[in-house]
Parts: C-alpha cells; structure tokens; sequence
C-alpha cells in the first residue's frame, strides 16, 4: 500500500504559472507540502512497473549510466550538481512532458528519495495527475534485487539437497 510521507517541515516553492504549463513562465508563487506525495518502496514499485507504469530517474546522467531499473528513462532534475550548490535543469518539465502524457501513471526515483521527492513535486504541479516517488529511491531498488536473488539462491541450494531416504 502506497503510503504519504510524514515530513510537514518539508516545502517545496514552485511557480503556479509555470506549473500548470511549464512552457509559459508567471510571477505567483504556492507553497507545495511535500507529505502529499505519495511515496511508494520498491515492492510496490515493482508491482507498478510489472503493470505497466514507467520508471523516470531524475539522476545526473554519469549516475543513472551506473546502475538503474530496467527500462528506466533519465531526464536529470538538476542541470548541474557540485558541493556549493544544485542547479534545477531549466528543460526539466518540458522534457518530462515530452515524454509522459498527463494522465499516465509513473514512478519517480533518484538514488535516495529525496530529489525524486522534489521532481514528484514539481511533475504533479506541472498537471500530471498519477505520479508516485519512489521511497529510498534506487538503493531501495538494489536492496530488494540483492534479497531476491539470496532468497532464490538459498531456495535452490534446498532444491538441489539430496533427498534423505
């Protein structure tokens, strides 16, 4: 069951213009509460995907070509990341609707949960209506493969043990 994050200090500033369409810019701004998100781990992720929704990985591009979730496309929420400071990608809402239509259902993930927190914010502002964050992002993701392939691996160590007559 999808859950909604509990972190009412957590706001997120985005343009209203802008956000109900992202290629027009305007000068009012709302105050968006990050616990209306709704996150989801990786075995609803999972259940999602096989059921047809998409994967979006906002990681910088050197990040997501290290490892992500099969079928997973990449649009990086920030253009730019350094110690000093992140820089929002400027294309990020028009590539995202290029790519997604309104109504489609999709997940967001980074590699902890945090900047996908932020996209998913950003995305559902934008108009898209079945957007869910991926809660802990992609290390959640490698968490749950490394225990099913232990899980499977242990389960045919049993099945290969010689029969006790």
């Amino acid at each position: 069951m999808a859950e909604v994050e509990n972190k009412v200090e957590d706001i997120v500033s985005v343009n209203a213009d802008e956000a109900a369409n992202p290629l027009n810019a305007g000068s009012r701004s709302v105050d968006v509460r990050v616990e209306e998100i709704v996150s989801v781990n990786a075995d609803e992720a999972a259940n999602l995907l096989h059921s047809g929704s998409r994967y979006l990985d906002v990681r910088m591009e050197e990040d997501f070509l290290k490892g992500h979730v099969e079928g997973a496309l990449n649009i990086p929420y920030y253009s730019s990341v350094t110690a000093e400071e992140k820089v929002k990608n400027p294309e990020f809402l028009n590539k995202v609707s290029a790519v997604f239509g309104h109504d489609d259902t999709f997940i967001v993930g980074c590699m902890t949960g945090n900047r996908s927190r932020l996209a998913t914010a950003d995305i559902l502002h934008a108009g898209f209506l079945n957007v869910k964050n991926m809660k802990n992002g992609y290390k959640s993701w490698v968490e749950k493969k490394a225990a099913e392939s232990t899980s499977a691996v242990r389960g045919s160590e049993y099945d290969l043990a010689p029969r006790q007559q």
